[in-house]
């Protein structure tokens, strides 16, 4: 911030004012030009061109799939999963009931789980893979209810996930009643989201034979998935936005530079006519030996060399020379610039520069354990805020609404508690541990210390606290019949693997032959 002096005709006096450079017109910065539209005024005429470009990246780009493989592996993995207990809820359940409705919702839901997908390809989990795909990919997706009949499935319910370009980005008009359509989406005289004006098919689609129209779809049959970036966003944009143009130039400089090798590294023999010497006109003058080579006239040889394969032998005409070109190699730096290229492409998508590169060599236990963990606060933000909250809750609702609907499930109080029922927690798949053993202990001695909770820690397992207790107490009760000590169950052991008696002794004989 700099100070710019301004006479006050109030006070008449020169005063200074503060004044910031990034908002500097002069130098560098006087032919930056930035607007102040608004937050769906800047993507209306670019957000078709992002989508497109960002999805021929992730078809032909390593790096582009790389990010998006990586971010998905880490924001799904093996699916987000509800955890069936009302126990700490407001609603009115006895600890037997909570016990019943738990095991009940989890069978239901298993089989919910294997027949939502209205196309029939994914269970529940491989739609959260889908839709988490096709957001980061393409910047927002829809998924469509689908009621059906009882006697189809055991759940009437399915959902059918449609791409962003279903609804029409140039569709904005005001309603026939009077509310505002913008960018495909309707709303209310309140700003409140009523409707979606959704194709019947693909309209990139060239396939089909029915006529493709738009069809009026309420906001409760539609669920919209998108990471907003600034308030009143309506649409979603492709998390590659910021590295589009990088990724690009890196892929075109790396295929120059790959044709660069080709060339560098092919033999070709020239044979050079001698004077006098054959018919320069006669059309088998110019014949090659390769069998790829189509040349059967004197236009085609030896003017146009770029159809040229490794091994190939060329006759040249009278006074005829090849003068080969020799392109600059790369240089001791080309290593390091393209690492620092990669870093840079890392920190605009978010992820590791170890995700888009695949090179680990230069990270060691401590520096890559900080890294992740800044790495996956941000995934579990994004799990919670983005992946729980607009796609699993809703699902969720309507899960129950339909359980409730057709008394498949007893659900005490059901119209009365339903945000309850609906408000449970989801568990994701566990971390995998950089270094388990140091992990583990600081878990002990957070909880001897009572820093933390044998729930919260089960939790951050992708496990829920009760069934794992409940599967402890099986195996130590299944041992015990089977008369088997392990090191696990620490009533019976100490921590350095020796048996305890009733009075805290050591049984040495025993504890002698057990190791």
């Amino acid at each position: 911030m700099k100070n710019k002096v301004r006479f006050d005709w109030n006070k008449k006096s020169w005063s200074a004012v503060n004044q910031y450079d990034g908002a500097s017109r002069k130098g560098q910065l006087s032919r930056w030009f930035a607007t102040g539209d608004g937050p769906n005024a800047v993507m209306i005429d670019s957000l078709e061109t992002l989508r497109n470009r960002s999805r021929a990246l992730v078809r032909n780009n390593a790096w582009a799939a790389g990010i998006i493989e990586s971010y998905t592996a880490n924001l799904i993995g093996t699916g987000i999963r509800p955890n069936w207990n009302f126990k700490s809820r407001n609603i009115p359940l006895s600890d037997e009931q909570n016990d019943t409705l738990k095991k009940e919702l989890q069978r239901y839901w298993s089989l919910f789980s294997r027949h939502c997908d209205y196309d029939g390809h994914n269970d529940i989990y491989g739609l959260q893979t889908l839709v988490t795909r096709e957001v980061m990919e393409s910047g927002e997706c829809f998924l469509i209810k689908k009621p059906r009949r009882l006697n189809k499935i055991p759940v009437p319910l399915q959902f059918q996930v449609i791409e962003s370009d279903y609804v029409d980005l140039n569709y904005s008009e005001t309603h026939a009643n009077g509310n505002q359509i913008r960018m495909g989406i309707e709303f209310n005289s309140k700003g409140q989201r009523v409707a979606y004006h959704v194709w019947t098919h693909h309209p990139q689609d060239n396939n089909m034979t029915s006529i493709n129209k738009r069809q009026r779809l309420t906001a409760d049959k539609v669920i919209h998935i998108f990471k907003p970036i600034r308030a009143g966003q309506v649409r979603g944009v492709p998390w590659l936005t910021a590295i589009i143009a990088t990724l690009r130039m890196l892929d075109q400089y790396m295929f120059a530079e790959l044709t660069r090798k080709q060339a560098a590294a092919m033999v070709v023999f020239w044979i050079k006519n001698m004077v006098g010497v054959g018919d320069p006109n006669d059309a088998t003058f110019y014949k090659t030996n390769s069998e790829e080579s189509n040349s059967s006239s004197p236009e085609d040889f030896p003017a146009d060399f770029m159809g040229l394969n490794p091994g190939t032998t060329v006759s040249l005409g009278d006074n005829e020379e090849i003068e080969m070109t020799q392109p600059a190699d790369v240089g001791a730096n080309y290593e390091a610039w393209i690492q620092q290229e990669l870093r840079n492409v890392a920190i605009g998508a978010g992820v590791l520069s170890q995700h888009v590169s695949g090179d680990y060599s230069d990270a060691n236990k401590a520096s890559l354990r900080a890294a992740l963990i800044e790495f996956r606060r941000k995934c579990e933000a994004l799990q919670q805020q983005l992946i729980v909250h607009q796609l699993c809750r809703p699902i969720v609702a309507s899960f129950l609404d339909t359980l409730s609907t057709y008394n498949l499930v007893h659900l005490p109080s059901y119209s009365e508690y339903r945000n309850d029922y609906i408000d449970i927690r989801w568990h994701a798949q566990r971390w995998q541990s950089v270094d388990p053993d140091k992990d583990a202990a600081t878990i002990k001695t957070m909880l001897r210390l009572g820093l933390t909770s044998l729930s919260e820690q089960a939790a951050m397992q992708g496990r829920d606290a009760e069934d794992l207790l409940e599967e402890i107490a099986k195996d130590q009760t299944l041992m015990q019949k089977l008369g088997l000590v392990f090191d696990s169950n620490p009533g019976q052991t100490a921590t350095n693997g020796l048996l305890q008696s009733g009075d805290e002794s050591i049984d040495e004989a025993t504890s002698t032959a057990i190791q």
